[in-house]
């Protein structure tokens, strides 16, 4: 049952754009960049090895607040909400994932990868 305002129309969350006015969305296809396919293979393999549901992760998605939502790509979306439900779950602690975002600063700064690099194969 979906929750109404006193006057009966149905609330919307940020996330729920179905129906709403839009620019068209472009059906072209692209290539994914390499950190991209990583985390859709991480929530993919999680998700098979029934450490996390995809429900629960569309849940992190649409709970990252409304300029967040707006902002980021979908997969910064979709990276942003699986550490939040790896913390979470504790399957994660927030140390590793500190220490862990910390290495890759320290490697990017080192050698920052190319466009072409990052891409993979076309």
């Amino acid at each position: 049952m979906a929750l109404t305002k006193p006057n009966g129309e149905a609330f919307r969350g940020y996330h729920d754009l179905g129906g709403m006015p839009a620019d068209r969305i472009d059906p072209t296809d692209h290539d994914y960049a390499l950190w991209e396919r990583r985390v859709d293979a991480m929530v993919v393999q999680m998700t098979n090895k029934g450490y996390v549901r995809i429900d629960e992760h569309r849940r992190h998605q649409e709970m990252i607040g409304e300029t967040n939502y707006a902002t980021l790509t979908y997969y910064e979306r979709w990276i942003a909400a699986f550490a939040t439900l790896l913390l979470e779950k504790g399957i994660i602690h927030v140390d590793e994932l500190r220490d862990k975002l910390m290495d890759v600063e320290r490697r990017w700064e080192a050698t920052p990868p190319t466009e072409t690099a990052d891409k993979g194969p076309s």
